[in-house]
């Protein structure tokens, strides 16, 4: 049994060439490329100009290094414009760890949608 194992490490030895390193995980992206960002600036555009808007409505996106769901979190109305809080969540690769933004788009009458601030 013993000779089995020896034989086992030594047959390792020789098919790992010498000061091969061993495979590691990338890290995920910290940040949207540019774009994910068009991805998810075109869903919140989406859920934005949606007509009726309802609360709890989504969009989902992909990009090429991440993707995410926007949710309407939010109608008010402030200044005389229409006002929409999202709740943007997103994350990078499969099976990474979910990050969470909470934009708030604005327009003034039939103007573009803009945004207002960006709460994380």
């Amino acid at each position: 049994m013993r000779r089995l194992a020896i034989l086992g490490t030594c047959l390792l030895a020789l098919a790992t060439p010498s000061g091969a390193k061993p495979a590691q995980k990338s890290a995920p992206p910290r940040h949207l490329t540019s774009s994910d960002e068009a991805e998810q600036r075109a869903a919140e555009g989406r859920l934005n100009e949606r007509n009726p808007v309802m609360l709890g409505m989504t969009e989902h996106w992909q990009g090429d290094t991440a993707e995410g769901t926007v949710r309407l979190e939010r109608i008010y109305r402030d200044h005389g414009q229409d006002c929409h809080v999202l709740e943007d969540h997103f994350r990078f690769g499969e099976g990474g760890p979910w990050r969470a933004s909470h934009p708030v788009w604005c327009r003034a009458g039939d103007g573009p949608w803009r945004v207002r601030e960006h709460r994380r």
